[in-house]
């Protein structure tokens, strides 16, 4: 950036989470942008140890997107974001991180247990252990 170049902004902060400016993304492969440790770090207490209860590493958690989620530059300040729902300036909200990240990864979990369930199904099935039942009605 030349001295005569308008300044351009890199990084946006909404409700103490840093995401990149161009495309709202926590993790941005085109930015190049990792903000994920930074940001758990600002809620580390509050999430506590989830790996403990769900096995869930929060360095390993889907990165957040604030324009998905509502993020919209606020009208009186070029550096102040707001939710669009309730046009609250950092609206705890909409972006209350803890939640939002405790509850992806509760479904994750359970997305993961369905799968693990379906998975050992379709194997015994596969080895004979168990065998499908016959459909009622059905002639042979």
């Amino acid at each position: 950036m030349t001295p005569s170049s308008p300044s351009k902004i890199e990084h946006i902060i909404v409700h103490e989470f840093m995401f990149c400016a161009a495309h709202g993304d926590e993790y941005c492969q085109r930015c190049c942008c990792d903000h994920r440790m930074v940001n758990n770090v600002t809620i580390e207490e509050e999430l506590g140890d989830m790996s403990e209860f769900l096995g869930f590493e929060v360095e390993e958690r889907q990165p957040l997107n604030a324009y998905v989620l509502g993020a919209v530059a606020a009208l009186h300040t070029e550096e102040s974001y707001q939710c669009e729902k309730h046009k609250t300036v950092d609206c705890s909200k909409c972006f209350d991180w803890t939640s939002i990240i405790k509850r992806e990864a509760e479904e994750a979990e359970e997305g993961g247990r369905w799968m693990s369930k379906r998975n050992s199904l379709q194997e015994q099935l596969e080895s004979g252990v168990l065998t499908a039942l016959p459909v009622q009605g059905a002639s042979s």
